[in-house]
């Protein structure tokens, strides 16, 4: 017993002082980088054009880990960020030897500078070396022909014209949802419960369905991705607060990595029955228009795309949407609990367009119909302003002008987090106040554009966002006309984490009340 303990210790022993010695390598790697970039930098004396950026504003630094260490970890990291950006201003940079520096953009005209830029379109080191090769796609491409030729295949199937198309299905499957919000309820106020299972199913339905043009009727499919889903995040944001994993080989014999495998093998499981079911479909009705081109699958099968590609796309795009659009949605639904006027505000323009057979068939809202919902629309904005579920990760392959005095060099990882400015009292007068009426037309041209980017901006931005508001506005309108919600939680008490989106700590808990409709 005494033996197998000691052969265990040294074990141990052995393997952290080969870690020790391995980081201690790839430490000494990356200051050799950064001492070539500096050197580089300064080699031009009579321009000097990076002087701003060497001068940039930064927290204190420790010896051999940088001060990216600053926003550890990962609970409270956006506040943390989000005080950087009040303390340095437009602009700022973390070091982190162990893998790259970051350079934080922190106002709208540093923002514009990247973001509407058609050379600076890479996603960025850190993300290129997490994405899982199994889902190499354009949500990872690092710009060039291939991205840009697949991007312009895939427009079509995202422009309203044919989203319009998959209208009734949104409402199908929200349906579905109410039906087991009304189980889940059944007791009215005196009955809390969470939301984000449901949401996250039936963002699954919609987003299949309109992207590949097939309704998952079996529930159980769609529980089971999102539960691989949520698997496969967690595997792949450990290596951020783990380093170590960023080394290919010790990623490769790692554990996460086998639970990474098993929950990619389970979500593609999901995409292929959905896959095989279109294909039926289309061979059934090979003229089908609709089917054709006004789906993702449709549209990348009309292009003569391999099989193989399709996969990797349609599983990206729908992991994103599953990732983000759930998220958004239950932090909507939040702010209309907490503001009962808001709430009624939007129910009533809700109500007027429901109960007007001209905009209204068989519960159907036309598409046309969703547009008028101005006040709701205008509440999912300040929601998502207040908790922007996303942010930019870019890396420089040449150098950057931020302004007249700011370059940024090549091979400089720039950041963009959206909070950091919408949280900024100069572009969003009090941050901290649920104010919807700040996406009323008048008040959005008096803003910067590059203030609000939620969805991003530029060639490179967001490609699913008209789905991800059509499907959070049916949501909302489906809700609310179906529910009267509260909740016991309040602003202070949800916890946000970037997990690796921005989401709750903890599911929100909502109360909900059927409403008695004449």
């Amino acid at each position: 017993m005494q033996s197998n303990s000691s052969s265990a210790e040294y074990l141990r022993d052995v393997l952290l002082v080969f870690l020790f010695f391995l980081m201690s390598f790839k430490l000494l790697q990356n200051y050799i980088k950064q001492w070539n970039l500096s050197r580089n930098l300064g080699k031009d004396a009579t321009l000097d054009i990076y002087k701003a950026y060497r001068s940039l504003p930064s927290p204190p630094s420790f010896p051999f880990i940088g001060n990216a260490i600053n926003i550890l970890p990962k609970h409270g990291m956006l506040q943390r960020l989000v005080n950087l950006g009040i303390k340095h201003g437009h602009c700022f940079k973390l070091t982190n030897p162990l893998t790259e520096d970051l350079v934080f953009l922190n106002s709208p005209e540093a923002v514009q500078a990247i973001l509407s830029s058609h050379e600076h379109l890479r996603r960025g080191h850190l993300l290129e070396k997490l994405w899982p090769s199994e889902m190499n796609s354009m949500a990872i491409y690092p710009g060039g022909e291939k991205w840009k030729s697949m991007r312009k295949i895939l427009t079509r199937p995202f422009m309203y014209k044919a989203l319009q198309i998959h209208n009734p299905c949104f409402y199908k499957q929200c349906e579905r949802m109410t039906s087991q919000l009304e189980e889940r309820f059944v007791n009215g106020n005196s009955a809390v419960n969470i939301v984000d299972d449901l949401l996250k199913q039936c963002i699954f339905g919609m987003s299949s369905e309109s992207l590949m043009g097939v309704d998952l009727e079996d529930v159980e499919d769609g529980a089971k991705f999102c539960q691989n889903l949520d698997l496969f995040l967690q595997q792949w944001l450990i290596r951020v607060y783990r380093p170590w994993l960023l080394i290919p080989w010790i990623w490769n014999i790692s554990s996460s990595r086998r639970i990474m495998k098993d929950s990619l093998k389970g979500m593609t499981n999901v995409i292929l029955n959905v896959l095989e079911s279109y294909k039926k479909r289309l061979n059934e009705k090979p003229d089908d228009e609709d089917l054709n081109n006004n789906t993702m699958a449709g549209v990348m099968l009309k292009n003569g795309i391999e099989p193989v590609t399709i996969f990797r796309e349609v599983t990206a795009m729908i992991t994103i949407a599953n990732e983000t659009t759930p998220s958004a949605a239950a932090y909507a639904l939040f702010m209309l609990a907490l503001h009962p006027n808001h709430q009624e505000l939007c129910r009533q323009e809700i109500d007027a367009a429901f109960d007007d057979p001209s905009k209204c068939q068989n519960g159907v809202l036309e598409f046309e119909a969703l547009k008028e919902l101005k006040h709701l629309e205008r509440c999912i904005q300040e929601s998502l302003r207040m908790n922007p579920v996303t942010g930019t990760f870019r890396t420089l392959e040449k150098p950057l002008r931020i302004n007249e005095e700011l370059v940024l060099p090549s091979n400089v990882s720039v950041v963009i987090v959206p909070s950091m400015i919408h949280n900024n009292p100069k572009y969003f007068p009090n941050p901290e106040q649920f104010e919807p009426e700040r996406f009323l037309p008048e008040n959005v041209r008096e803003r910067h554009r590059y203030a609000y980017v939620t969805f991003g901006a530029g060639p490179r931005n967001c490609i699913g966002m008209k789905l991800s508001m059509i499907e959070i506005k049916v949501i909302m309108a489906t809700i609310l006309r179906k529910f009267e919600v509260r909740t016991p939680d309040t602003r202070e008490s949800v916890q946000l984490e970037l997990d690796p989106t921005l989401k709750p700590l903890k599911p929100i808990r909502f109360t909900m009340k059927k409403r008695i409709l004449t």
